[in-house]
């Protein structure tokens, strides 16, 4: 392996593509997140949806079967809830498939709701109810006869109605309990009886009993709605906090792998050079040992021939022009071997310097390409910080255009009251006092006279113009109000 082949393996590139892979997968798991989110709150609606459906609340209003003392029962009402529904007729499969699944039934309760005085709001009385902790009811209270209990897997609350009243009023049916993941149902069903007109007796408006649903719930549900919106951005928090220390070690393990790699480089450089310094002296001495053997072998051979006492001037004249040779041979040898120490010496000088530059051109490119790393992943924070705040904005819109609907959808719809109380066309004393029509307490009403609307009080004194009282020094000035 060349030393370019040996630079480009060292080149870290694996941790840059896993700091790239984590980068994506932070988008990926913000996105699987806010998914989860969404998919959960759309359960929740779901799951509210559907708990209207799931337990059983009649009234019979034409055939009680039992009497209460000497008075007759005008109705009997009845709200049974079951963790198990049995299968055996169309219409309990169809609310086997319908109903919240219930694994546990924590509370039962019955509750009459009446409309408040000033007409501002309605208020629900408890009738009767069974929990965990009081798991049977009887007794008699207000002229109604309630019975209930609350068993493993079942519940029933029963009420016997005796006064007119109670048989034409609105009730409500309220379950509590847990699902088979733990987490907490309430089912509501209210029941509302409204006469109907004599032309219609023999057409039944499904609209006149309608299942509506508490405020309480509904608040419930934006508590939950908070919680999980609290929850993602503690969870998205978490995952931009791990990934920012992931990143810090990959940065540190990529500059330790640089230091380590860049020290192992030059160790092998230096074993390599010293290698090549010690071949080169083992050659020098191979080539003086060959040439020590030349010079031994030629004096042997010279003596032979003195001993031969034969070309003795022949032998003197060889002897001067062996002489001369050798210094020849020796100067030529120094020279060459100092032209080639000098050109080992350059070319070693050379081939480190090019390392050296590779090296630096590698750790320069290295180092561009995680600052440019960084710049995009800043990027890719930015765009996740905005795409999350979007999202919550969204969410955050999306829950209070759900909480206006539900308020909208489930106030009772009561149209006979603008009906029964026309605006007045004038103002005037004692308009309040009839009993024949009602206002509202504050009307406004056009005054021909002036050509402009004032505002009339039908109730304070009988009804009349709005009356301004002014203190001053502790003493009440009226103005006007005599004026009829």
């Amino acid at each position: 392996m060349g030393i370019l082949d040996t630079l480009l393996f060292f080149t870290p590139v694996a941790p840059v593509l896993s700091i790239v892979r984590d980068q994506c997968h932070l988008v990926r798991v913000m996105e699987l997140v806010a998914e989860r989110r969404c998919l959960r709150l759309g359960l929740l609606v779901a799951v509210f949806l559907v708990a209207c459906k799931g337990q059983k609340f009649s009234i019979d209003l034409e055939n009680p079967s039992t009497t209460q003392g000497a008075r007759n029962l005008c109705a009997v009402l009845t709200c049974e809830e079951n963790t198990t529904i049995s299968a055996s007729s169309p219409q309990d499969r169809h609310q086997a498939d319908t109903s919240v699944a219930f694994k546990n039934i924590t509370s039962m309760g019955v509750f009459k709701r009446v409309s408040l005085s000033n007409a501002q709001g309605q208020q629900e009385i408890p009738i009767g109810s069974v929990s965990t902790q009081n798991p049977s009811l009887m007794g008699v209270s207000d002229g109604r006869n309630v019975k209930g209990f609350l068993r493993q897997g079942s519940a029933t609350l029963r009420v016997e109605l005796v006064k007119q009243v109670d048989c034409q009023a609105e009730f409500v049916c309220q379950v509590r309990g847990l699902d088979h993941e733990g987490r907490e149902l309430v089912s509501l069903v209210s029941l509302s009886q409204q006469p109907l007109p004599q032309k219609d007796k023999q057409v039944y408006d499904k609209n006149k009993v309608t299942p509506q649903v508490s405020f309480q719930f509904l608040s419930s549900i934006q508590q939950l709605i908070a919680q999980s919106m609290n929850n993602l951005e503690n969870s998205v928090d978490d995952k931009i906090s791990t990934l920012e220390n992931r990143l810090d070690d990959k940065i540190s393990s990529l500059d330790n792998s640089v230091s380590d790699k860049i020290s192992s480089l030059e160790n092998r450089l230096e074993d390599k050079i010293i290698q090549q310094q010690k071949d080169f002296n083992d050659r020098v001495d191979s080539f003086e040992y060959r040439i020590d053997s030349k010079l031994d072998a030629f004096e042997n051979r010279l003596e032979d021939k003195i001993d031969n006492n034969s070309n003795l001037n022949r032998l003197i004249q060889l002897e001067a022009k062996v002489a001369s040779e050798q210094v020849n041979f020796c100067e030529g040898a120094a020279s060459y071997i100092s032209e080639t120490l000098d050109n080992t010496t350059q070319r070693f000088q050379g081939e480190q310097r090019q390392v050296l530059a590779n090296v630096a051109d590698s750790f320069e490119t290295t180092l561009n390409r995680t600052a440019a790393l960084l710049s995009s992943m800043e990027q890719s924070f930015s765009v996740v910080k905005d795409y999350a705040e979007e999202n919550f904005l969204t969410l955050k819109n999306e829950t209070q255009a759900l909480s206006e609907m539900f308020t909208t959808q489930c106030m009772p719809k009561d149209t006979t009251e603008e009906d029964q109380n026309p605006a007045p066309l004038d103002c005037y004393r004692g308009m309040g006092n009839t009993t024949f029509k009602r206002y509202q307490p504050y009307e406004r009403v056009l005054d021909d006279d002036i050509d402009r609307e004032i505002l009339c009080d039908t109730n304070t004194d009988g009804g009349g113009w709005i009356v301004i009282q002014v203190k001053i020094k502790n003493q009440l000035l009226e103005f006007f109000s005599g004026q009829q």
